[in-house]
């Protein structure tokens, strides 16, 4: 998507604007969304779980691998291999303390609803697991090296708190059940 400019140098997508609206920018967003977008950028710039997106690694990378599923027809035990394809948000492979390799997922939610509760409610609804677990399997077998997962869920709202979840072994597991009974 073209940027477009709606004053000095603050920018916003074309995504955010409609089509007729792109030829004048400035007028994608008032003055109060914009100021809003501003405040937000300031408050994630302020903590720790953002400066983890900091770190080395791809942002957006695109991967692809292949994976063996063993399905079962009339009795018979029969295997497929499928070819997956991934896109993370960011694979920080050499995160800061000797930390393990994690993939970080951002997720953008109301406000208030980035606690722990309300976004185990979002993992189960939205099957943000399945996806988790899918990412962890495919870039482990691409590089050999095993990782974490964690998702910031963003508050999209004042006050913009944000919250990382780490996606503990049993939702990988109950994830890696969800996608892969999807794949036979």
């Amino acid at each position: 998507n073209q940027a477009l400019f709606i004053s000095g140098d603050e920018q916003l997508c074309g995504v955010h604007c409609a089509k007729d609206q792109q030829a004048e920018p400035e007028q994608c967003v008032t003055e109060d969304v914009a100021k809003n977008i501003q405040r937000l950028i300031q408050e994630l710039g302020k903590h720790k779980a953002v400066k983890l997106l900091k770190q080395g690694g791809g942002c957006e990378q695109s991967f692809v691998w292949d994976t063996e599923v063993t399905y079962h027809v009339g009795g018979e035990e029969r295997k497929n291999t499928v070819r997956m394809k991934g896109r993370a948000d960011k694979d920080i492979q050499n995160p800061p303390n000797m930390l393990p390799p994690v993939v970080v997922d951002v997720k953008k939610v109301r406000p208030g609803r980035h606690t722990d509760c309300y976004f185990q409610r979002s993992i189960a609804e939205y099957r943000y697991d399945a996806k988790a677990a899918m990412y962890v399997e495919g870039l482990g077998q691409l590089t050999g090296v095993e990782r974490q997962f964690v998702w910031l869920a963003v508050e999209d709202g004042e006050p913009f708190d944000i919250n990382p979840v780490h996606a503990d072994p049993g939702t990988l597991s109950a994830g890696r059940a969800i996608y892969r009974a999807l794949l036979c």
